[in-house]
């Protein structure tokens, strides 16, 4: 998505990408597991729960489709604020970055220093540049930094041209991993859960399992107690 006025020119997310990704038949051979693992989950949890306790195996599997529901939920939730908050605009003064959360980040255009990326994720669901970060440093080493996935590459091509800073290592077909990228630009500030991508998600993962868990499982024993 691209917009262009006399005094600023933004990109912005395009979800047609996205579900051109979608498409693909790696994409769709990968949902069908993920749809079979589910069934085969299900059918786990059910005779789990018969075995511990004849007649609540329902009880279980309920628990196990409202964990699905609220983890899908929450991923169309971001899904959704991604493509409608995500900008970049190129002013005559400054850049400006929105994340999905609406929050912004502006560095002025005068003291960019370059454009670069690394890879932060690894990235299985086979979508282009989808654990690739962009990196926007200025001279002071404070950085404008995000996930490239779904952004289109030749409109953000074109922002950088328009910047003016350096951008030859953006535009290069590979992208450094993180650590290597780290070595080359100590001075560029990265923030946490993208210096150390891989970790912090773990870290955040579990803490959200086991407080859903514990909220299903308190859940279930309610239902159980009822019949």
């Amino acid at each position: 998505m691209r917009h262009e006025t006399a005094n600023a020119f933004t990109v912005g997310p395009d979800s047609r990408t996205y579900r051109e990704e979608m498409k693909r038949p790696g994409t769709i051979v990968l949902l069908v597991i993920a749809l079979i693992t589910l069934v085969v989950e299900s059918a786990a949890a059910w005779y789990s729960f018969e075995q511990d306790d004849p007649g609540s195996g329902v009880v279980g599997v309920m628990s196990l489709g409202a964990f699905m529901i609220m983890l899908c939920g929450v991923l169309v939730l971001c899904s959704i604020l991604f493509y409608r908050n995500s900008r970049l605009v190129l002013t005559p003064d400054e850049i400006v970055h929105r994340n999905w959360r609406g929050r912004t980040r502006r560095l002025p255009r005068n003291r960019i220093a370059g454009v670069t990326k690394a890879i932060y994720a690894e990235d299985p669901s086979g979508v282009k540049n989808g654990g690739v970060l962009t990196v926007i440093a200025d001279t002071d080493g404070r950085t404008i930094s995000f996930g490239t996935g779904g952004w289109p590459e030749e409109e953000l091509a074109e922002l950088w041209q328009r910047l003016g800073a350096p951008c030859e290592q953006w535009l290069a077909p590979e992208a450094p991993p993180m650590k290597e990228f780290r070595r080359a630009h100590p001075q560029v500030r990265l923030p946490l859960y993208h210096a150390h991508f891989q970790g912090f998600i773990m870290l955040v993962c579990t803490a959200i399992t086991i407080l859903l868990f514990a909220g299903l499982l308190g859940a279930a024993f309610a239902v159980d107690s009822l019949f």
